[in-house]
């Protein structure tokens, strides 16, 4: 054997002992079913013979019967803030808009285009099947989102590595149970990443481009008023290619502008139509910004939902506007001169909840609560197991996109500047949960974004490998 072929067959040794090594160190069963179906969303995008057209159907298939499935299995009733407007869509649903007499609706005026969206559901599909159909539409939207992400990467990577992320996506953990909770992320990220698609368009002349997704990230801050972090990153974008290609840039900027006109023009359109209808007389208002930094700085809950600040501000004494005013700003700042430690430890604490938390308690909850349990390959587990491991899974999915995504930063060259809008939504969503109330479901956003940058280290390390020599 020459020396360069007993080299070959050490490594190959080296590689196949240690990655079963490896196995036997962190197989779990969340390792395993993510290894499983990494091997599966491999073994799809390396099928030959087939178009886009044929891959998108599929992936839209795959994505369906996974989320139908969650809902067929999982019976999550609304609860908090969902009940509340689960509740008003069925008022809204029979010309009853009383609801917009309660406080939630006055102060946070803004949920009333979500409102609106579901009544909408309830009025096609009837009362007794409203539940239901507003889960499956969620079903319909979460699956269009995986469409919309190979959209959006066929046009910036390889078209492999484009059907793979898609293909990965259809699978994260958190999304397809969270379709069971009738959330307005669905809907919202789905206009979000139509909005993404058109901006980054080619086949599409500048100002339509502009239009179209102006309209699409207008309809999504409708519904969830997280528009302004795409915005943000499109205007600094566009500032980015000014300085690098000043003629170019120019352009660029004069669509961003037209862009953000259209944004704003939709917004306050809907939400002027909401007055005159009498739907709701704040239209899409945020008359209570105050609330989310009073709760999101919030030490002794972590940044979350405190209900000791609500009983306070809420369910307590009487208070007029003024006087809830007063006692906000004193909160905010108590809490923000607390001094550095605490905030540093504070902040630390928010990313922990945002990144680490346990979002799938909101699909779960009902049954980790209770003492059912069901029998998978003759072992009896309880449901509260079942959601410790589809937790352990989503950490372990979120923890793989975001190595990939760093892989893929460390790798940035010029040309990508399609990818720094990215990078920068998810710096902007990262930057507001500092001061803002957090939560473990509002990582919803963040995981899609990073199934889009994780594409650029899938392709990083794929070039990385190609160089090694032996």
């Amino acid at each position: 054997m020459s020396r360069l072929g007993l080299l070959r067959l050490l490594l190959g040794v080296f590689i196949i002992l240690f990655a079963l090594i490896g196995l036997i160190i962190g197989l779990n069963v969340p390792f395993a079913i993510m290894l499983i179906y990494a091997l599966t969303c491999y073994f799809i995008v390396n099928l030959k013979g087939h178009s886009k057209a044929f891959f998108i159907l599929f992936t839209f298939a795959a994505a369906f019967c996974i989320r139908l499935a969650c809902i067929l299995l999982i019976d999550t009733p609304p609860e908090s803030d969902f009940k509340i407007m689960y509740d008003a869509a069925i008022s809204f649903s029979k010309g009853d808009y009383s609801f917009n007499n309660l406080i939630y609706f006055r102060h946070w005026a803004y949920q009333t285009g979500f409102v609106i969206y579901q009544g909408i559901i309830v009025k096609l599909f009837g009362v007794q099947n409203a539940l239901l159909a507003i889960k499956i539409v969620n079903v319909l939207f979460s699956s269009g989102s995986c469409v919309l992400i190979y959209l959006i990467l066929a046009r910036l990577v390889k078209e492999k590595t484009a059907r793979f992320c898609a293909f990965l996506s259809a699978g994260l953990i958190f999304p397809a149970t969270f379709v069971t909770v009738l959330s307005n992320q669905h809907v919202s990220a789905f206009f979000m990443l139509m909005g993404l698609f058109f901006a980054g368009s080619t086949s599409m002349k500048g100002w339509m481009r502009s239009i179209s997704a102006g309209l699409a990230f207008g309809i999504s801050n409708i519904l969830r008023p997280e528009g302004i972090i795409v915005i943000t990153s499109l205007f600094l974008v566009s500032l980015i290619i000014i300085f690098k290609k000043k003629r170019e840039g120019k352009h660029i900027f004069l669509q961003t502008v037209l862009l953000i006109a259209v944004y704003l023009a939709v917004n306050n359109l809907a939400s002027i139509a909401i007055k005159q209808t009498g739907v709701n007389p704040e239209g899409l208002k945020n008359n209570n910004v105050l609330w989310k930094f009073v709760t999101g700085l919030n030490h002794e809950s972590k940044g979350a939902y405190s209900k000791k600040d609500a009983d306070l501000i809420y369910d307590g004494m009487p208070l007029t506007d003024q006087e809830r005013r007063e006692i906000q700003i004193k909160l905010i700042k108590e809490r923000l001169g607390a001094g550095p430690k605490k905030l540093i430890s504070l902040f630390i604490n928010k990313q922990y909840n945002l990144w680490a938390g346990n979002p799938a308690i909101w699909s779960f909850k009902y049954f980790a609560d209770s003492n059912k349990s069901v029998v998978i390959l003759g072992n009896d587990l309880s449901f509260s197991e079942i959601s410790q491991y589809v937790h352990e899974y989503h950490k372990l999915q979120l923890f793989a996109l975001v190595l990939l995504s760093i892989s893929g930063a460390i790798s940035y060259k010029k040309t990508d500047i399609d990818f720094m809008l990215y990078y920068l939504m998810l710096l902007c969503i990262t930057g507001v949960y500092f001061l803002i109330e957090v939560q473990a479901r509002y990582i919803y956003l963040p995981e899609i974004l990073l199934a889009i940058t994780s594409a650029k280290g899938i392709e990083a390390i794929e070039s990385s490998i190609g160089k090694i020599k032996v």
